[in-house]
């Protein structure tokens, strides 16, 4: 198993704590979101020592793949994230699908962005959660199927966003997980979260309701899986050393 530490490209607060952690055999990787703007903190990250993979900007920073007005604007950004993967030698690029427009614009745009073998795509919840009349592309296996055989890349599985859309669409979440799994996913999410809820959320591990020992049995003991929990210190990363603690427990403690 690989564990990820999910931070920002803004969190340079975070970098004492993250090299630490690392040195300390607490995370195997950091997955970074490419925060627009934040090019001049690239030098820091690169100064860190550990492996990354990195997270494009999603709708609310600007890049929204399924809407062909935003094209221009969106291959800006999708060509930083790229930037940041060469310069921190990730072998991975992660994009959400966007909201609203078309699904097969999202496969268009996201055939532009890069080599498609390092780029990701990652499902989402089925609803926007600061607007649930907005719907996100990429919410059922059967969409991610048609994105990933469109695009040629390959797929990162949110399970809190799966449990999310599964509700929203009055699915059975085992069941609609298992179709996302027979995808080969390379990156797994993980957080917690309320199990009957369509609202994403990320509160740390064992602070919500969901099945974690069930969920961590069908992701396996060999997998890639981000941690993408809260973090409630801006001076110490703890919290994340607590979840690390309690997913490898799922495991057996390894």
């Amino acid at each position: 198993m690989k564990i990820g530490l999910k931070l920002w490209s803004t969190n340079k607060h975070y970098l004492g704590q993250a090299a630490a952690l690392y040195k300390k055999g607490l995370c195997d990787y950091v997955e970074l979101f490419y925060v627009p703007g934040s090019m001049g903190l690239l030098s820091l990250w690169q100064g860190l020592g550990a492996p990354f993979i990195i997270h494009a900007p999603h709708t609310l920073e600007g890049l929204n793949p399924a809407d062909p007005n935003s094209f221009d604007s969106n291959l800006k950004l999708a060509q930083e994230s790229f930037f940041y993967a060469e310069r921190l030698k990730a072998p991975f690029v992660i994009f959400h699908p966007g909201m609203e427009g078309s699904l097969d614009e999202a496969a268009r745009q996201i055939s532009c962005f890069g080599d498609a073998a390092r780029i990701l795509i990652e499902n989402k919840p089925y609803q926007s959660i600061r607007d649930a009349r907005l719907l996100f592309r990429g919410s059922t296996p059967q969409e991610i199927k048609h994105l990933i055989d469109k695009t040629k890349a390959g797929f990162c599985l949110d399970m809190g966003h799966a449990i999310c859309a599964a509700n929203s669409l009055g699915k059975d979440a085992f069941g609609f997980i298992d179709e996302f799994i027979a995808l080969a996913p390379k990156i797994y999410h993980m957080s917690d979260g309320d199990f009957s809820s369509p609202i994403d959320a990320h509160p740390n591990l064992g602070k919500g309701n969901y099945p974690l020992q069930r969920l961590a049995d069908r992701i396996g003991r060999n997998s890639v899986i981000t941690i993408e929990t809260d973090k409630a210190y801006s001076d110490t990363l703890r919290d994340f050393e607590a979840d690390v603690a309690y997913l490898r427990g799922l495991y057996g403690g390894k």
